[in-house]
């Protein structure tokens, strides 16, 4: 007798439950695929924006930092957000290092000739100056009394050079050449790349080193970043960003972020009719302070321009 196969009922709406599922998953599944690609776009976005938003914020934080050094001593409260991170240095930062860098002040009063660097960083973004805690140039320390001819006025020199030359299509080899001239290494000390790129991170990478070809392009954000070191002297530096944007760019964010743009505008008036510097159109200073340095921290009224010619 032959035995033939029989399906029950039971097992067959079992198997058409089995594929019901796994269709119901395979569904779930596209439709999870085709939101996190599109969450993917607009996350990205959104970090290219905060970016931007998080340098500004560096610069108006620090600019917050330097008015509450007063003249013998620093009284400082506040509660910083979770990705925001202050350093002191004071008052003895080495010549070739960073000595005394500290994430909270300490109950050292600051006197009257400290030398002094103060940064202030978020994700993405980070704003620095060093000078000294002096009014004018008989507060100096007798050794370092030509400070500002020996030093100051020479770096800014540098950092104008780097924020009028700037441009989309030159090499970073281009840009190094250019601050190598105006503030000679071998006088200067300065070993660092002079500027590189930011992104989630203050310091992503650099495409501006010696015979560098890398085109810098647009929609590259870049850091002014030249450090000088001459020993005994305090350091020198007006460290900000820029983005660099060609015209179609220019015109997307003037259409889709007007606030932003308008910033932008206000910034390169400032620093082309106060400050005298000459930018590419292509350059938008990320920041309020971005070629503003007073190396004189308790001078608030006074701060280095270009000299007219």
């Amino acid at each position: 007798m032959k035995l033939k196969p029989i399906l029950s009922r039971a097992s067959f709406r079992m198997r058409i439950n089995i594929v019901y599922a796994l269709l119901h998953l395979l569904a779930i599944a596209g439709i999870a695929l085709g939101i996190g690609a599109v969450s993917n776009r607009l996350l990205k976005n959104e970090t290219q924006n905060n970016l931007k938003q998080n340098i500004a914020l560096a610069s108006e934080r620090l600019d917050a930092l330097l008015d509450k050094i007063e003249n013998a001593s620093l009284h400082f409260t506040v509660t910083l957000p979770e990705n925001c991170t202050d350093i002191w240095i004071s008052p003895d930062i080495g010549a070739r290092a960073l000595n005394n860098a500290n994430l909270y002040p300490s109950n050292r009063k600051i006197q009257i000739g400290d030398k002094m660097s103060v940064t202030s960083g978020f994700s993405g973004g980070l704003t620095s100056r060093a000078g000294y805690v002096v009014k004018d140039h008989s507060q100096l320390p007798d050794k370092v009394n030509n400070y500002l001819e020996r030093l100051a006025k020479p770096y800014y020199a540098a950092a104008a050079a780097w924020l009028e030359q700037i441009h989309i299509g030159m090499s970073g080899g281009e840009l190094y050449d250019i601050i190598k001239r105006v503030l000679p290494q071998e006088v200067y000390h300065w070993y660092l790349n002079p500027g590189h790129l930011c992104a989630e991170e203050e310091w992503l990478c650099s495409p501006i080193y010696k015979n560098s070809q890398i085109q810098l392009k647009s929609g590259m954000i870049l850091q002014l970043d030249i450090i000088p070191s001459i020993n005994g002297y305090g350091g020198a530096g007006a460290e900000n960003g820029i983005a660099l944007a060609d015209a179609r760019l220019r015109a997307d964010i003037k259409e889709k972020y007007p606030i932003l743009w308008q910033r932008f505008v206000r910034r390169r008036t400032y620093m082309r009719e106060v400050l005298r510097l000459n930018l590419h159109d292509e350059v938008l200073p990320l920041s309020d302070t971005t070629g503003y340095y007073r190396p004189f921290f308790l001078d608030k009224t006074r701060t280095l321009v270009l000299k007219q010619t």
